[in-house]
């Protein structure tokens, strides 16, 4: 009777000692083609909104961030309610993604696949990119800073501001990319006055449209 006592304990030891294993394995997040993915949906679970993404600059750079990030189970995730963003994505073929498809992305640092709640443990993702694509607006590259025309834009970005409602995500994104324009006006203010006046002191009064192109 002790023997089977012990031999049970033994038994229940080492099945412990697995979960705590298999609960500590890291996991890659997804490990896709860009060339293969056709549309990634992003649906909003605060707003309701679904954002179709095939545009394939977009692809790649959401599809490349989600290949280098690596999980960890941090707790189980049912009885939750809400999320973020619940990502599904359909390859060239019209059919879905397996594995790793419709997950929730809750944060930059936080993935929900249902039982689990999972960590990054390695690589970091662009969470900010997401809320962008879902709010139609940036995060624009440098180049688009440095090479667009006139300030036509500066109504554009206003009045995504003005519509970002009680959004303080969106508003606080949106924040951002004013600043960064409001940046490069003032660059390309301050880089042509200096060329009209190369002794002269460089001047910060970038609402002038004639003072840049």
């Amino acid at each position: 009777m002790k023997k089977k006592i012990i031999l049970l304990l033994s038994v229940v030891i080492i099945l412990l000692m697995g979960i705590v294993v298999w609960f500590n394995i890291p996991l890659d997040l997804m490990d896709l083609d860009p060339n293969e993915v056709m549309e990634i949906v992003v649906f909003n679970g605060n707003s309701g909104n679904a954002t179709h993404i095939t545009d394939k600059e977009q692809i790649q750079h959401i599809v490349e961030n989600l290949n280098g990030v690596e999980l960890k189970r941090s707790k189980p995730s049912l009885g939750y309610m809400g999320y973020s963003f619940k990502v599904t994505i359909y390859l060239s073929d019209g059919n879905e993604a397996g594995d790793w498809n419709n997950f929730i992305i809750n944060s930059d640092d936080t993935i929900r696949k249902d039982p689990f709640f999972y960590s990054v443990t390695k690589g970091n993702i662009d969470y900010s990119y997401i809320i962008n694509r879902d709010s139609g607006l940036g995060p624009y590259s440098e180049k688009f800073f440095i090479t667009c025309k006139k300030v036509g834009l500066i109504e554009y970005f206003h009045s995504c501001y003005c519509s970002s409602g009680n959004s303080f995500e969106k508003a606080v994104q949106l924040e951002k990319e004013l600043d960064r324009f409001d940046n490069e006006m003032r660059r390309r203010a301050n880089e042509r006055f200096e060329k009209e006046h190369p002794n002269g002191v460089p001047d910060a009064h970038w609402t002038d449209e004639s003072r840049w192109d």
